[in-house]
């Protein structure tokens, strides 16, 4: 059965807050099977979380068949910051408040089978980062799919994209690889600039 982080009353419409890997103590960590529903974000001392699951200067993390939605108030489902070596394999995020994933000033990420819709801003935003998205699909996002801006080096593979406002976005000295993917029915496949 999945671990589930949910709401401790379901009829409540308060959400619950964040999940973090914060600092070298959590190098390793691993979740499988795990469900967040309707997080939000918080702080802790001094740091400010912005999605209800952050991976914050950390390293080798792996989030396997998990499933995230429906998070509200804060800007992210899912943020990743200063971190490297992190995996996102058969993940899945739906019904999502702003953006669904945000990868920051990170190294070696890599989504592989993940599927991210509905997102009412970008699917994947990344900055300053580089990492591999694989076998991918993201549909429904409201303003980009992917987001690879400010010197990002992202490679897209055997990926659909679907229903977007902007398939991929390529901007601000960033690059980008695509193989494979289709673009399907966004207002705008590619953008570069």
């Amino acid at each position: 059965l999945p671990i589930i982080f949910e709401r401790y009353e379901k009829n409540n419409k308060k959400s619950w807050g964040t999940v973090a890997l914060l600092g070298k103590n959590t190098d390793g960590s691993i979740f499988k099977h795990t469900n967040f529903i309707g997080g939000s974000g918080g702080t802790y001392n001094q740091f400010k979380f912005t999605s209800m699951f952050s991976i914050h200067d950390t390293k080798n993390i792996k989030v396997i068949n998990s499933n995230f939605r429906e998070n509200e108030a804060y800007d992210d489902t899912i943020h990743i910051v200063y971190s490297k070596n992190i995996l996102f394999e058969d993940v899945k995020v739906d019904k999502v408040y702003s953006d669904a994933i945000d990868v920051d000033i990170s190294s070696n990420i890599t989504f592989k089978n993940i599927e991210i819709k509905n997102s009412k801003n970008d699917g994947l935003d990344f900055m300053e980062s580089n990492a591999v998205v694989e076998n991918s699909k993201i549909y429904r996002s409201k303003d980009k799919g992917i987001s690879i801006g400010e010197g990002s080096m992202v490679s897209v593979k055997n990926s659909h994209l679907e229903d977007n406002n902007i398939g991929i976005a390529v901007k601000d000295g960033s690059s980008s690889i695509i193989e494979k993917s289709n673009l399907l029915n966004n207002n705008i496949q590619v953008a570069a600039y």
